[in-house]
């Protein structure tokens, strides 16, 4: 029987579980805007929509990167519904025999998602090629 403790995660291993949970809240949110956005009568509506579904896919492809590298390296990841706490979101994962459970305030996940945005909204902008010429 070996008294071995489960060894820690690293600071990178922290940083892709944290990763992993921020991503899809702001899919959550982008497709919450994009569908009260496809209801609206703003003018720009067609550009807003394609601009939300140009994040989705940036954020999917994010998530899915997120997830094989958990997987990797053999961790479970999960929100949890064990709290009745509303200021915060909750998440346990397993690595390595080890276990933990963390929250995440929701002011700081707001924060955290509108730096996040900006940096996704700069990599969409990158990737856009004009169709219209106005000349």
């Amino acid at each position: 029987m070996s008294d071995q403790k489960p060894m820690v995660p690293t600071k990178e291993e922290l940083e892709l579980i944290r990763n992993y949970c921020i991503v899809p809240l702001m899919m959550k949110m982008i497709q919450k805007n994009r569908t009260d956005m496809e209801y609206s009568d703003n003018t720009l509506k067609t550009l807003y929509m394609w601009a939300a579904d140009r994040l989705w896919e940036k954020l999917e492809q994010d998530k899915r990167r997120f997830k094989a590298e958990l997987k990797r390296i053999d961790c479970k990841v999960q929100e949890s519904k064990r709290h009745d706490d509303s200021s915060a979101v909750y998440f346990e994962f397993w690595l390595r025999g080890y276990h933990d459970e963390f929250g995440i305030m929701k002011f700081l996940v707001v924060s955290e998602m509108s730096i996040r945005l900006g940096g996704y909204i700069a990599r969409v902008t990158k990737d856009y090629k004009p169709s219209l010429n106005y000349d």
